[in-house]
């Protein structure tokens, strides 16, 4: 019986041990099933987050490459001049990171951004901004500073004409990931290399076992860095296989990358380098031919591993002791850890959305009033958090949120909002006090198992800004359409009147019929009209320089006493013509000499008292008032001048745009262009003056200006006052229809290269009482001159060779320069006394011509007289023909006593 007992007791134990030892083995097939599973998820999790890593690595880096294309791209300059240009290129580098930049103008040479000379030869790279106008990236090359980097080069174009190019080096380090892989412990490292070729662009931030250089190819990197143990390289691919689920593993590591890397996929790979298993991940960079690599050791990814390890060794323990004990640790271990992983995973995924998109994803729960941020950029777009807007409505007002966006987030506690909800709202921005645009989406959805708001909101200030800015340009170009053709409606206008006097006197004159008196006044009144066509072309010359910000201010000593006393003498014959009174004061409170543009000055009193003349009617009565007033800045006086009448006077209403270009009132029969009083008050403002006018209808007009014009010593000024009132004139201002009519024969502007007497002077003013006596100009007073004309014009070489011979010169023709130095060169030394000389000829010009004849070297070569006869009337004009050799320059149109007066000068002055 014993033994029978003992028997059951040991089948009673056997199978008690049978029972233990299958639930202990159904106990490990169970933790082993888990710890399979829990692997399976590790991994999965692992390759989602270095996937999810490196396709983040590779959106910064283009965001990188898209930044410093748009820096290159937005690079503009206004002139090709290279020290202009140069302090950009420095701004440009310090703002960007650039290693270096440079500038060549279209002579390939320039400097570079520290100012230092630079050539096209001395470029590293095959260059294309120049030679094809093209923009470009270079491969990678060791800069002077042994820096990697690449050259972009970029044709740079100012109002559509190429002035030069841009060449910047760019740092290959600009792409390189410094804190990136913070997130991972600071375990792994980021390359950067050219997909096409595995070329190496970007180096890891830390020294590896195995070298890698730029340039190097990433895929021989890979080769060199694979462990060559056949058992670790075993080991490691049964244990880290490709991640790519139900793919067969890669037999090497840069196989599989230089496939991913050809197809521009996205893909990892288990592998170990230098001894340490790794995940290899490769993703390609948007935008571009270049691929993000990241190698992470795998236990810097599977962090979880080690305290899964000791969770398996503890549950084996529990089994021995408690089955059921050990099942629900397991379990219950097994969700928290599953949970935590999830967590992990989306809050990893919450941060990679908020780094990649530029707008805000929050959820709102109107039902407990919490907000959760799923991209937190909220704070960045609306100055402060969305809880808060939604805790204090108060806060709304503070930022001036307009009344959509207050009634959007009012709905958004109410929970009132059932559908799609759309919008646009603004708000004063904390930081900078400026409007800020959002548009904003309101959803409603169901999360978490509650009913909650996703609201997303996007800055659009930019886009909003660069669509008034087109809006705004669309006007001003409207208004540019608009001001041309009034501008072309106006100059048809002034052109074709006086034209239509010519023409239809022309045709009078033509008739048969017309006896000799009647053709008198018929050229008389083609002279004046011509007088009216000539005053248009200089005031619409001198608007269009003042317009484009040419008009340079001369400096050079003269006598305002002169200038007055000219001005009021052609008045005066004005006046009397009109039947005009006219009252001069003066105070020059002993002041002889000024400094400054005389021209200028006499141009703005002419303007003025031309203007008070032509508006009041015959018996009234015009004035001009000089006063030199007391010092305020040291070496200036306050000069100021008032012009006054007591005509038809002007409305309120005309007033407010007298100076703007075209204005006129139309309640004069008097025509004009409408640019006079615009030329005066820019005038006044160069010379940085005031003007102001008291004007009323049918009373009068009276004009004021000041302006502070610098002292000069009287030592200054020539001997003959007229003498230097002529070196001041390079331009004189052509009367208007009144004084043509009073002085139709008025001399052309001359500037005569030495000081002249006084008959030069009066050719240049246009003071008959100062002219050469009759004996000198009226008759034939070029007899036994001869004079060679240059002129490219067949009429006008006609027009001037027969005026000429009408005062008894001798002439011959040359129709440009080089044939003008031919005639004179094979001449015999003498025979020409003077050459009039046009500026603007083909194959050689008239500057180039008369440097010829002044180095040609003959005996007559600096005694022979050349005088400019151009069409260009400008100060610089005419600097331009005195620095070339000229002795004078007489403007167009031809006026052959003012030409006899110049030539006759210049010849006594050559002795």
């Amino acid at each position: 019986m014993n033994a029978a007992k003992t028997k059951d007791e040991k089948q009673q134990n056997f199978r008690l041990i049978t029972v233990l030892v299958l639930a202990i083995l159904v106990v490990l097939a169970a933790v082993y099933a888990v710890a399979c599973l829990v692997d399976d998820r590790l991994t999965e999790s692992a390759e989602q987050q270095v996937i999810t890593y490196t396709e983040q690595a590779a959106f910064t880096v283009s965001g990188q490459l898209a930044l410093v294309q748009a820096a290159v791209d937005a690079f503009a300059v206004e002139s090709g001049d290279a020290e202009s240009v140069q302090p950009l290129l420095n701004a440009f580098c310090e703002a960007y990171g650039f290693s270096n930049a440079y500038f060549l103008d279209m002579d390939g040479s320039g400097c570079d951004a520290a100012g230092n000379p630079f050539s096209i030869e001395s470029l590293p790279v095959i260059e294309t901004a120049l030679t094809r106008a093209t923009y470009s990236f270079s491969d990678s090359y060791a800069n002077a500073n042994g820096q990697w980097v690449r050259m972009g080069q970029k044709p740079l174009f100012v109002k559509g004409v190429q002035v030069g190019a841009l060449y910047v080096e760019v740092p290959m380090s600009l792409f390189t990931m410094p804190e990136e892989l913070a997130i991972f412990g600071h375990g792994g490292y980021f390359i950067l290399f050219e997909g096409r070729t595995g070329e190496v662009i970007g180096l890891p931030n830390q020294a590896l076992k195995t070298p890698v250089a730029p340039g190097d190819s990433v895929f021989d990197f890979f080769e060199r860095a694979q462990i060559a143990d056949v058992e670790q390289a075993d080991a490691a691919g049964s244990l880290f296989a490709s991640l790519r689920i139900g793919e067969t593993p890669a037999p090497s590591c840069y196989d599989e990358v230089r496939a991913w890397a050809a197809d521009r996929e996205v893909g990892a790979v288990g592998t170990v380098m230098d001894g340490v298993p790794c995940y290899v991940s490769v993703a390609p960079v948007p935008g571009s031919t270049w691929t993000a690599c990241s190698v992470i050791p795998i236990a810097s990814v599977r962090t979880e591993e080690p305290v899964i390890n000791v969770m398996y060794g503890l549950v084996l323990l529990i089994v021995v002791f408690s089955l059921v004990a050990a099942g629900v640790l397991t379990y219950m271990l097994f969700q928290r850890r599953l949970r935590a992983s999830h967590i992990a995973m989306e809050e990893s995924l919450y941060a990679a959305l908020s780094e990649s998109i530029d707008m805000a994803v929050n959820l709102y729960c109107p039902a407990d009033g919490t907000t959760t941020p799923i991209v937190a950029k909220a704070s960045a777009i609306l100055g402060h958090p969305l809880q808060a807007f939604m805790d204090d409505p108060r806060l709304a007002r503070a930022v001036d949120l307009s009344s959509e966006g207050r009634l959007m987030l009012q709905h958004m506690r109410e929970g009132s909002i059932s559908q799609l909800n759309k919008g646009e709202f603004s708000l004063r921005s904390p930081e900078t006090g400026l409007t800020r645009w959002v548009v904003y989406t309101v959803e409603p959805l169901s999360f978490d198992g509650k009913d909650q708001l996703m609201l997303v909101i996007q800055d659009v200030t930019t886009e909003r800004t660069v669509r008034e800015c087109m809006r705004e340009a669309m006007d001003a170009a409207d208004a540019a359409s608009n001001a041309k053709s009034d501008f072309l409606s106006r100059m048809s206008h002034d052109i074709r009147t006086p034209m239509n006097v010519i023409i239809g006197m022309v045709q009078i004159a033509q008739n048969p019929s017309s006896d000799e008196a009647k053709m008198r006044v018929c050229l008389q009144k083609i002279g004046i009209a011509s007088n009216q066509l000539l005053n248009l072309i200089n005031e619409v010359l001198d608007f269009s320089k003042i317009e484009s910000g040419k008009m340079v201010l001369a400096s050079s000593p003269f006598s305002l006493r002169d200038i007055v006393d000219g001005v009021a003498n052609v008045t005066r014959i004005q006046c009397e013509q009109k039947r005009l009174t006219f009252q001069l004061t003066c105070e020059y409170d002993g002041i002889a000499a000024f400094e400054g543009d005389a021209v200028r000055v006499e141009q703005m009193l002419t303007n003025l008292l031309t203007n008070a003349v032509k508006y009041t009617d015959e018996g009234g009565q015009v004035s001009l008032s000089v006063r030199v007033l007391p010092e305020k800045v040291a070496g200036y006086r306050p000069v100021e001048f008032v012009v006054a009448d007591n005509g038809i006077g002007m409305s309120e209403e005309f007033q407010k745009n007298l100076f703007e270009p075209f204005s006129m009132e139309g309640r004069s029969r008097s025509q004009g262009t409408g640019l006079g009083m615009s030329i005066v008050k820019s005038v006044i403002v160069l010379m940085g003056g005031l003007i102001t006018v008291d004007s009323k209808e049918n009373v009068g007009s009276t004009f004021r200006v000041l302006v502070n014009i610098r002292v000069a010593p009287s030592s200054a000024l020539p001997a003959s006052p007229a003498n230097d009132l002529a070196a001041l004139r390079p331009v004189v201002l052509q009367p208007s229809e009144e004084t043509s009519a009073a002085k139709a024969e008025a001399p052309s502007p001359a500037l005569p290269k030495r000081a002249g007497s006084a008959s030069a002077v009066a050719a240049l003013e246009g003071d008959a009482a100062a002219k050469p006596s009759a004996d000198k100009v009226a008759g034939r007073p070029g007899e036994g001159i001869h004079v060679l004309v240059v002129e490219d014009s067949e009429l006008s070489a006609d027009i001037a060779c027969e005026l000429l011979s009408m005062k008894g010169f001798t002439y011959d023709c040359a129709r440009q320069g080089q044939e003008a130095v031919d005639k004179f060169c094979s001449a015999p030394e003498g025979t020409y006394d003077v050459i009039l000389m046009d500026v603007h000829m083909p194959v050689v010009n008239g500057y180039e011509a008369t440097r010829a004849i002044r180095a040609s070297g003959r005996g007559d070569a600096e005694s022979v007289v050349i005088v400019a006869m151009s069409a260009n009337a400008f100060t610089d004009d005419v600097a331009a023909s005195l620095e070339s050799g000229m002795d004078a320059h007489l403007c167009k149109p031809m006026r052959i006593d003012n030409v006899v007066s110049v030539v006759i000068e210049q010849l006594a002055l050559k002795g």
